[in-house]
């Protein structure tokens, strides 16, 4: 169920997206895969990259939109678990590296493997706060 916030409640990203036609974040459950493979799997190293985009952003928003206390289902506590063992384990690193020797395609999103991003966003306080529930 969404809920019922004045435009003016809303951050200015969230009243962006609204009326650019995009999702609220906040807004009902999010739609992680049913299975979500970690850093381990044997995908393709682009393959990974996309998925681990996609938790990325998600996160991202749900953090920019005040959304963490929502994860009603969990599916933020999982891409946060998942996101934070893709850093620890060493697909990270290998990843970027392959980035900075431009063997992935220029149009694939890559906002995962910058310097700073992934471990930002895993210390925010309410993203710590979820990986501590």
């Amino acid at each position: 169920m969404r809920d019922q916030r004045s435009a003016d409640d809303m951050p200015e990203q969230i009243r962006d997206r609204e009326s650019a036609g995009m999702p609220d974040p906040c807004a009902g459950a999010y739609a992680f895969p049913d299975e979500i493979n970690g850093p381990e799997d044997s995908r393709s190293a682009e393959a990974r990259v996309r998925q681990m985009e996609e938790l990325f952003d998600r996160l991202s928003e749900a953090v920019t939109g005040g959304c963490i206390a929502k994860d009603a289902e969990g599916g933020l506590r999982e891409a946060a678990r998942i996101l934070s063992e893709y850093l620890g384990s060493g697909a990270w690193l290998k990843d970027y590296e392959r980035d900075e020797q431009g063997l992935f395609p220029a149009g694939l999103k890559r906002g995962v493997l910058s310097q700073d991003g992934l471990y930002d966003l895993l210390g925010d306080p309410s993203v710590v706060d979820l990986l501590s529930e």
